[in-house]
């Protein structure tokens, strides 16, 4: 009779110990999930004065944008506070996380440092763009020495047409001179003009 108690303490107590893990990953995660939730929505009415900007633009247009300039930061949290919910759930198992945290810095770093220099300065100047409200599709704009159409703007690049049909796909991190014809001088009411 002795014998057959051993293995089932064993089993209840593994069953504890697991069960409080499993509990505490549960909440771990539930708590990461609320704070995306009120982080997003905090970040949503941070961006209120940037994404006003667009009083003059059609409908679609404010909503493509606000969309576009709403899911980067909200894309950008929801990596962190995953990631953080997940380091912290390893640790709760007592899995060693030092060599995962460092190994994926290194990683992040050297990709940041050598190949994706230009992907994120393309990405930031068209996050900027967007967010200042410089030029959106239809609108009649100078690039550089290029005059045309916008038909297309993204995060990495802006396409243009020209008087001749021929389109230019221009990086956003290049655009260092930029002249927009669509858009009308806003002039203060009163005084003297």
């Amino acid at each position: 009779m002795g014998s057959e108690l051993f293995p089932l303490r064993m089993v209840q107590r593994w069953l504890l110990t697991a069960g409080r893990g499993l509990l505490g990953a549960v909440l771990i995660a539930v708590v990461a999930e609320i704070l995306v939730f009120f982080t997003n929505r905090a970040l949503a009415r941070a961006l209120v004065p940037v994404l006003s900007r667009d009083h003059q633009r059609e409908g679609h247009l404010r909503v493509r944008r606000r969309e576009v300039l709403l899911r980067m930061p909200r894309r950008a949290v929801r990596l962190v506070l995953y990631g953080l919910a997940v380091v912290a759930i390893l640790e709760l198992w007592r899995v060693n996380t030092l060599p995962l945290v460092l190994g994926l810095s290194c990683a992040v770093g050297l990709a940041g440092g050598l190949g994706l220099q230009s992907l994120v300065r393309d990405v930031v100047a068209g996050y900027c763009l967007l967010a200042e409200d410089q030029l959106a599709p239809g609108d009649e704009v100078t690039i550089g020495s290029v005059r045309g159409r916008v038909v297309e703007m993204g995060l990495r690049a802006t396409c243009l047409v020209d008087e001749n049909q021929q389109v230019h796909i221009i990086a956003n991190g290049d655009i260092r001179h930029l002249c927009n014809h669509s858009k009308a001088v806003e002039h203060p009411t009163g005084g003297n003009q």
